[in-house]
């Protein structure tokens, strides 16, 4: 099993936990759900770069709510090599 739970936000500001595609509405009990059955579960956001900063802010805002401190960034650079 896997030691984090990816959530990611996609540039038309679908979100999605893991691969599964979560409404809005219940995100953070979708979330809480999950972390339950592992609470030593690190977080992993990852956002599309066209997404501003602030709705970056307002999704830890929103997994913090539900108790989880350890977020981490998924970060992708668009550096060629």
């Amino acid at each position: 099993e896997s030691d984090g739970i990816t959530v990611s936000l996609t540039p038309d500001r679908q979100i999605f936990l893991d691969a599964d595609l979560i409404k809005d509405a219940e995100f953070e009990i979708e979330l809480a759900r999950r972390f339950r059955e592992n609470p030593n579960k690190v977080v992993f956001i990852q956002a599309d770069q066209a997404i501003p900063y602030g709705e970056v802010i307002h999704l830890i805002d929103r997994i913090k709510s539900v108790g989880i401190h350890n977020v981490g960034l998924i970060v992708e650079s668009n550096r060629k090599k």
